[in-house]
């Protein structure tokens, strides 16, 4: 969630060619005189949020793999320029990317129900837009980190308007509020705030669990839509039991779905060596393909 001290690991193996040559896959179906395209902060609806950055990589067609990005930062903080550097590696791999920003969630008026509002409404802008932007006009790839990887699985799981959304790709990110050790860790770090604010209700530790937090909580609302989680087994924020559960849940769904370990990683993911960085991208990249091609 603390998006912004993950740069330096992007920097270091995300941009470097050598990273990008390695999970590199061809478009074989490629149209050669298409242009890479290039558009930053468009305005997708009225409220000063609504923007998204558009970056496809040249000789695109309907198959070339479209993700969508999702920040995070416990939902009620973050802007989209903290997942750039994600977008530019997976643009130098051939995978068009188009990276959001959505209203932050607050204690007032904003709760999950308006921010997948707001996913709603880019993903509706990019459909529009797909023939002038020569990309498909379904079967997206949501991508999330974090609190962004929460709502990529609950718009994917509970929602998915029109199952525009053919695959998910989440890292670090809970699908179960109403986890007790997830909660106990929430209020450990004062983050009770942030629950209140994403859900639009307080949790009181002992007085019962408000139903929001359920609603809020993909691990109900199971679809078949494929699902690659990246976690961490020492996450402090996200307990790595809550991925372990849901990758079971998805199981039983029938949905195919993969949660890849890092066996030393916490909630940063150990992105910040260079390594682990690239096994990780190496790891979405290949989802995108394999699933959003």
């Amino acid at each position: 969630m603390k998006l912004r001290l993950l740069l330096g690991a992007f920097i270091l193996c995300f941009g470097l060619s050598s990273c990008d040559k390695r999970i590199s896959i061809s478009n074989t179906s490629a149209t050669p005189d298409v242009k890479e395209l290039k558009l930053y902060d468009i305005a997708y609806g009225a409220h000063p949020a609504h923007k998204m950055d558009i970056c496809l990589p040249k000789s695109r067609n309907a198959s070339t793999p479209v993700v969508i990005l999702l920040h995070g930062s416990y939902w009620s903080t973050g802007v989209k320029e903290s997942m750039s550097r994600w977008q530019d590696s997976f643009l130098n791999n051939s995978i068009g990317a188009i990276n959001i920003n959505f209203r932050n969630a607050d204690t007032a008026d904003i709760h999950y129900q308006e921010i997948i509002e707001d996913i709603h409404s880019a993903i509706n802008y990019i459909t529009a837009h797909s023939k002038e932007w020569n990309i498909k006009s379904t079967g997206y790839v949501l991508v999330g980190m974090n609190s962004g990887g929460h709502m990529a699985l609950l718009y994917t799981h509970k929602y998915n308007y029109d199952n525009v959304i053919k695959a998910t790709i989440a890292l670090a990110s809970a699908s179960d509020l109403t986890d007790d050790m997830y909660l106990s860790n929430m209020i450990a770090k004062g983050k009770l705030d942030e629950l209140r604010a994403i859900t639009g209700m307080s949790f009181i530790s002992g007085s019962g669990l408000p139903t929001p937090y359920i609603e809020a909580s993909p691990r109900f609302f199971p679809k078949k839509i494929p699902t690659l989680m990246i976690h961490g087994k020492t996450d402090d924020v996200v307990p790595y039991n809550q991925a372990d559960a849901y990758h079971l849940i998805l199981d039983n769904a029938k949905c195919v779905n993969r949660l890849y370990t890092l066996p030393t990683a916490g909630h940063d993911l150990n992105l910040n060596n260079t390594n682990t960085a690239g096994v990780v991208f190496h790891e979405m990249s290949s989802w995108c393909w394999q699933f959003g091609s």
